[in-house]
C-alpha cells in the first residue's frame, strides 16, 4: 500500500481517537518516586490502557495509543503481506523485553543495598507450532490442535550495573514477579527463560 495512503489512514485513525477521548482514559502521570506502602494492600490500583486501530491492508494495522503514539504491524510478502512494519509477535517480545527493563529500573532503586543499573541489553527468541494457527479444516477439534500461543521465550539479559551477580539474580527474580507483560506471558504457559546476567555495555548497545 502506498506510504501516502497509510499516512492518510494513521491520521484518520487520530482524529478518530481525537473525537472519541472522552470516552478513553488518559494516560496517568507517573510519579518520579512511589510513595512507600507496606504490602499491596486490598484495594485494586486499575491502571487502563486504551487504543483505537484501522486496518491499512487486509492483514496490515495502523494504531494510536490514548497517548498518542503510533503502532504499526504487518506481515511478510511470503505471506500474503506487504513487509512494511514488525510483525504482530516481534512487538510482543519487544513489550516483554521493553517492560522487563522498565520494570528493573524501578526494582533496582528499591533494592537495599540500591543497584546502580545503568541499562539491560536483552538477546531473545521465541518459538511456537505454526499448526496451533493455520492447520486446516478450521473445524479440527481444539484438542487435537497444539496450542497457538509461544511455547517458549529464551535468551540472554546483560545488565549493566556495579551490584554482584547475586544481586542480579534478585533483580531477575523480582522482575519476573512483578513486570505486568512478563507475569502475563508466564500465566499464558509459555516457558519465559530468559537469563540475567552481569556485563557491562558499550556505547553501541552491545554486550561486552
Amino acid at each position: 500500500m502506498p506510504l501516502r495512503t497509510i499516512g492518510m489512514i494513521t491520521a484518520c485513525t487520530r482524529r478518530c481517537l481525537l473525537s472519541s477521548s472522552s470516552q478513553l482514559l488518559p494516560a496517568p502521570r507517573l510519579p518520579r518516586r512511589c510513595a512507600s506502602t507496606k504490602g499491596a494492600g486490598r484495594t485494586p490500583r486499575t491502571k487502563t490502557y486504551s487504543l483505537v486501530s484501522a486496518a491499512t491492508s487486509p492483514v496490515a494495522t495502523s494504531s494510536l495509543t490514548s497517548d498518542g503514539h503510533s503502532i504499526a504491524t504487518d506481515l511478510p510478502r511470503i505471506i500474503g503481506g506487504d513487509d512494511t512494519a514488525a510483525q504482530p509477535v516481534y512487538l510482543l517480545l519487544a513489550s516483554l523485553v521493553g517492560c522487563e527493563h522498565a520494570t528493573a529500573a524501578f526494582v533496582a532503586r528499591q533494592m537495599k543495598p540500591r543497584v546502580n543499573l545503568r541499562g539491560v541489553h536483552f538477546d531473545i527468541s521465541a518459538e511456537r507450532d505454526e499448526r496451533g494457527a493455520i492447520a486446516l479444516p478450521l473445524t479440527t477439534p481444539a484438542e487435537e490442535l497444539p496450542h497457538s500461543r509461544l511455547q517458549r521465550i529464551a535468551g540472554t539479559a546483560t545488565v549493566d550495573c556495579d551490584a554482584t551477580q547475586e544481586q542480579v539474580d534478585e533483580l531477575s527474580r523480582l522482575v519476573k514477579l512483578r513486570c505486568p507483560v512478563a507475569n502475563m506471558v508466564s500465566l499464558s504457559g509459555c516457558e519465559l527463560d530468559i537469563k540475567w546476567q552481569k556485563g557491562g555495555l558499550p556505547v553501541d548497545g552491545a554486550p561486552s
